[in-house]
């Protein structure tokens, strides 16, 4: 599921050597989504052995968040990659789609 919304937002800008880092960067986001629903159901901590200790999920979710960061960044979506690719992805509006003289456009 992250791996096609990822593809898509991407589009036509993947190559095929960024297939790889998608998969990471899809793989972390399935991890992060997974550890927010077990911490959220669980707790951040857990009854160890020896008694109360922080839950795994702590640490797999914040290497899954690092991973992300890792990934995203090699695929251009930082925070001022994404605003750069939202502005290239938004429709081009044409004024004359006609391509014909139009006076009005000239004032």
């Amino acid at each position: 599921m992250h791996f096609v919304a990822l593809a898509e937002l991407l589009g036509d800008r993947l190559e095929p050597e960024d297939e790889s880092i998608l998969a990471a960067c899809a793989q972390a986001m399935a991890e992060i989504a997974q550890g927010n629903v077990i911490l959220a159901r669980d707790g951040y901590v857990t009854e160890g052995p020896q008694g109360p200790v922080m839950n795994p999920w702590v640490r797999v979710r914040a290497l899954a968040h690092k991973e992300f960061q890792t990934s995203a960044t090699k695929l251009g979506l930082s925070p001022g990659d994404r605003h750069r690719l939202a502005g290239s992805l938004a429709p081009k509006e044409q004024s004359n789609p006609s391509g014909e003289f139009d006076p009005q456009d000239s004032a």
